[in-house]
């Protein structure tokens, strides 16, 4: 993981670690500080990116549809997220989509959401 793909409150996993500077840390999920990416880019911290699975979908507040599939709407956009599929994006009601087979981690999609939003999730 490189700290250049990284932004402040993006969630990384760091083991045990627990550094207030680091930001909050649950069960060795950290969600980063400036601090902490700086740790990161100076090889001082080592981190782990979070494979974007179920469980994290809560902790990131994506409701839970049916049959694995969940789904974030801010403003037009619909994120949706399928476990067999991976991420995928609709506007509004729009047949169109576009699938992003690449958002792999956490912190990928996190940033994918803050680049077409402007929100933090």
């Amino acid at each position: 993981m490189k700290a250049k793909e990284l932004r402040t409150g993006n969630y990384v996993y760091t083991g045990k670690l627990c550094l207030p500077e680091l930001g909050v840390t649950t069960n060795g999920n950290t969600k980063l500080t400036a601090k902490g990416i700086y740790r990161i880019e100076q090889k001082i911290l080592e981190a782990l990116p979070i494979p974007l699975t179920e469980d994290f979908m809560p902790i990131l507040g994506i409701d839970y549809l049916a049959d694995g599939q969940y789904e974030l709407v801010i403003d037009f956009l619909h994120f949706n997220w399928d476990k067999e599929v991976g991420l995928i994006i609709f506007i509004n009601d729009s047949t169109e989509s576009i699938a992003l087979e690449h958002i792999k981690y956490v912190h990928q999609f996190q940033n994918i959401v803050f680049a077409l939003t402007n929100k933090e999730l």
